[in-house]
């Protein structure tokens, strides 16, 4: 059974940075004969998390997309940074994947816990997303995903996608994805 892989990128803007460098992500896992599961637009177009709602009508997208982050062996995470912070497209997701609906307590944890986690983002400028995430590793260590030390930042990004993706770009993807997936495939069952 191949290993499946499971990228969400939170950012639903046209020709955005980060949608593009989970497509270079994916494409990279695939060559190395990964399933790969890219969530949609539709897959996040989730109602903003609260706990009202959450106890009223538990959203059949949210249940959906907690079902297929559990059915994954490893996760890619990928924000923009908006305001030094996690974007609130893939904050709202997680949050809505992490929450149980009573009878299946057991999957909101485990859908989490223990599961492998790159972290990504690609800034227009310098930054390269290093605030953002700082922010998103203390997220998945409370939703106690395993994050690899190694993180894949693109600052000046415009630019690094204007033309040929860079050598050092290109290694720097492999390096992580090789990484997330040896550690994935030790841990599973």
């Amino acid at each position: 059974m191949a290993t499946t892989i499971g990228i969400i990128a939170g950012s639903a803007r046209e020709g955005s940075l980060n949608v593009r460098l989970a497509e270079l992500i994916a494409e990279r896992l695939a060559q190395g004969g990964k399933a790969v599961w890219q969530a949609s637009h539709a897959d996040l177009d989730l109602p903003i998390f609260h706990g009202d709602l959450e106890r009223t009508v538990f959203p059949a997208a949210a249940l959906a997309l907690k079902q297929r982050i559990a059915a994954c062996d490893a996760l890619v995470l990928v924000s923009p940074e908006y305001n030094s912070s996690v974007a609130p497209l893939l904050k709202n997701a997680l949050d809505w994947a992490s929450r149980s609906t009573g009878d299946e307590m057991a999957l909101a944890v485990s859908a989490f816990r223990g599961k492998p986690v790159l972290l990504a983002s690609a800034t227009p400028g310098p930054g390269a997303g290093i605030r953002v995430l700082g922010h998103l590793r203390q997220i998945v260590q409370a939703l106690q995903m395993l994050a690899l030390p190694i993180e894949l930042r693109v600052g000046n990004a415009l630019a690094v996608f204007g033309g040929d993706v860079p050598d050092a770009l290109t290694g720097q993807i492999a390096l992580a994805c090789d990484s997330l997936v040896d550690l994935a495939e030790r841990l599973r069952p």
